[in-house]
């Protein structure tokens, strides 16, 4: 701890003396820190000064120079809720009435009560059954025989939807939407809401159902026949709704040649499909009367029966294939045969070299016993229908 003695010797209190001519320094420094401050302040004042009169003399002063700043008019609306108005400077000087006929709206359409339909249900008994999204057209008596489409027309946008025996109430809902409307069916109510997005006149709606000429339902049949419609895959076949839609829509070139396109590829998968099957069932035939034969006994009523056994070939071909089990019985080893091996063996075979050459083969050239028409033919048709 320190020890002072001020003034031990002179009698005078020097730390006092000291600290006193601090406090008058210190005092001179605030005065200088005080003039700073009051400098800055005067700066941003003046800055701001400065702003101001720039701006004043850009937006205002400035264009006083010009004479269409002289030539301005302004126009004003009693209800600025209601009406807003603006003037330019050729407008001639009035007053003037504004008297609303119509508002504009949104169109909308809320369809009636479909209620329910009969159906048969597993004991044969008619029943009443609530319309839903997956419910067919032809089930609420729809015209259904292939020369009845719908036309959705949503301002310049037209879509047709063509009713079949597969059109749904979901199938129509997405068609209205397509066209570009607010479309729903609401299954509790059992009703259709569909509204325009936009109001005005321009984004009228209808929806209208017309039925095909008969060019156009004979076209509309040779396209279906050419593409075998009945054998395709659901996707497949509305992909070709699709495009009967957008024929229906459009004849443009474009329009053909992406219907040539799109039509030629599906038949060509299923021409594919088709022949790939046939050459199937031909091994599955092939390999069926190597692996298993037929025989005919006595049963114990003294009746004959025809029974199913295994080949030699059969029982070594289960063993090469690691299918073999020591506790397997005949009848076991019959069904591996039936249900493993020969399914296969056919798998194997079709997706060799040889048989992948004698597809493409038949896909492209034609073949009979797959009935299956050369592309050529195939292309040809196509063709033809989408032209009529």
């Amino acid at each position: 701890m320190a020890i002072r003695m001020t003034g031990l010797t002179s009698g005078l209190d020097t730390e006092s003396i000291v600290a006193a001519l601090m406090e008058a320094q210190k005092s001179k420094k605030t005065k200088v820190e005080n003039k700073k401050t009051k400098l800055e302040w005067t700066q941003t004042i003046w800055s701001g000064l400065n702003k101001k009169l720039y701006s004043f003399y850009t937006d205002y002063a400035g264009k006083m120079r010009f004479q269409s700043s002289y030539l301005t008019k302004k126009a004003a609306s009693s209800d600025s809720s209601v009406l807003t108005a603006t003037a330019k400077s050729s407008a001639a000087n009035g007053s003037y009435s504004v008297k609303v006929s119509q508002l504009a709206a949104a169109q909308y359409v809320t369809s009636a009560k479909l209620g329910t339909y009969k159906t048969t249900d597993e004991n044969g008994k008619q029943i009443d059954t609530a319309v839903t999204s997956t419910t067919k057209f032809a089930d609420l008596g729809f015209d259904t025989s292939g020369s009845s489409a719908i036309e959705i027309t949503s301002g310049d946008t037209k879509v047709n939807l063509y009713v079949d025996q597969d059109t749904t109430i979901g199938d129509f809902v997405q068609k209205l939407k397509d066209a570009g409307l607010n479309a729903s069916f609401d299954e509790k109510q059992s009703r259709f809401f569909i509204s325009a997005k936009n109001s005005g006149a321009d984004s009228k709606f209808t929806i209208t159902n017309t039925a095909l000429s008969t060019d156009q339902t004979a076209a509309k049949d040779a396209l279906l026949q050419a593409m075998d419609y009945s054998s395709l895959s659901s996707s497949d076949q509305s992909t070709v709704k699709q495009v009967l839609s957008d024929l229906q829509n459009s004849q443009s070139a474009d329009t053909k040649t992406a219907a040539y396109k799109s039509l030629q590829d599906i038949a060509d998968t299923a021409a594919r499909t088709k022949v790939t099957d046939y050459y199937s069932e031909q091994l599955k035939d092939k390999y069926t009367s190597q692996y298993i034969t037929t025989e005919t006994t006595t049963d114990a009523d003294g009746h004959q029966v025809t029974v199913e056994k295994l080949t030699d070939a059969g029982r070594q071909a289960l063993k090469d294939a690691n299918l073999d089990n020591d506790t397997y019985t005949d009848t076991d080893r019959l069904s591996v045969v039936k249900d493993k091996l020969i399914s296969q063996k056919v798998s194997e075979e079709i997706t060799a070299d040889d048989y992948k050459q004698k597809i493409e083969s038949a896909v492209e050239n034609g073949s009979a016993d797959a009935g299956v028409d050369s592309k050529a033919t195939r292309d040809s048709d196509i063709i033809v229908a989408v032209d009529n």
